[in-house]
């Protein structure tokens, strides 16, 4: 029996509180729905005004993890 989402994040924030965890850590505890939760945090950055170069990266990131998401490809969670 899988947790719910919600379960996973408040394990994660927990685990967070006492180490850093890394991204394949996150998506390793979450399974395939921790890619939603990855591209919500790297689009989050573009809600606020950012110096210039800053959004190429978080978008770079984003479009990774989008691509990964529609080829049905999870080649980070398999470290």
């Amino acid at each position: 029996m899988s947790l719910q989402f919600s379960q996973d994040i408040k394990l994660l924030l927990t685990k967070l509180a006492t180490t850093p965890i890394t991204v394949a850590e996150m998506l390793q505890e979450t399974g395939e729905r921790g890619f939603s939760l990855i591209i919500a945090l790297l689009t989050l950055p573009f809600l606020f005004p950012m110096p210039p170069g800053l959004s190429g990266v978080m978008g770079v990131g984003s479009f990774i993890l989008g691509s990964q998401m529609a080829f049905n490809t999870s080649r980070l969670s398999q470290k």
